[in-house]
């Protein structure tokens, strides 16, 4: 399979189940002021039609390496839990936007993230992983009063696979551990 598109890096991420992302995309519809969106007719912005949780980007190699297949491979399946509305700030990140987002608190994520950047070569700006799904891009200072709604809170799937997001635009899918 071949794709016209082509991105600066590679990455890893989660998808959602399909009842919590069709879920996720309602609800996402309803807390956001679409009048105040950023960019609404750029794909890469507005209301976000794909949510899912990075594990890492910036990721140098179009295709997964063996140690990262391993890493994948041999970790359990777990599971994810949502939790409030939260916001970067774009101020804060020299953006001209503001991110909605639903913070994830999940030791897996974050043990996977640090096993990725053991066995991949990388480039981050953050120095922090921030496992987060994001609902939206807007304008900035427009949806500060969400912070901290439970919109999300509590909205759990398990995860049984992790997708490598090749710069190359091909996605493939690594099934983690049939244990």
């Amino acid at each position: 399979m071949t794709s016209d598109k082509k991105y600066p890096f590679s990455s890893t991420h989660v998808e959602m189940s399909s009842d919590v992302m069709d879920a996720f995309l309602e609800k996402g519809k309803n807390i956001v002021d679409k009048s105040q969106l950023y960019r609404p007719d750029n794909k890469f912005y507005g209301l976000t039609d794909y949510p899912h949780i990075t594990v890492l980007y910036g990721i140098h190699a179009e295709h997964p390496s063996v140690e990262l297949m391993d890493v994948v491979e041999t970790y359990p399946k777990f599971t994810i839990t949502l939790g409030n509305v939260s916001l970067f700030k774009g101020n804060e990140n020299n953006n001209p936007f503001d991110v909605i987002k639903t913070n994830i608190n999940c030791p897996d994520l974050h043990a996977l993230n640090t096993a990725f950047k053991e066995c991949c070569a990388f480039t981050s700006d953050y120095p922090d992983y921030e496992p987060h799904a994001t609902v939206a891009y807007v304008q900035p200072d427009t949806h500060d009063h969400l912070k901290g709604l439970p919109a999300f809170q509590g909205w759990s799937f398990v995860v049984d696979k992790i997708v490598f997001s090749g710069k190359n635009g091909i996605e493939r899918s690594i099934f983690l551990a049939r244990r």
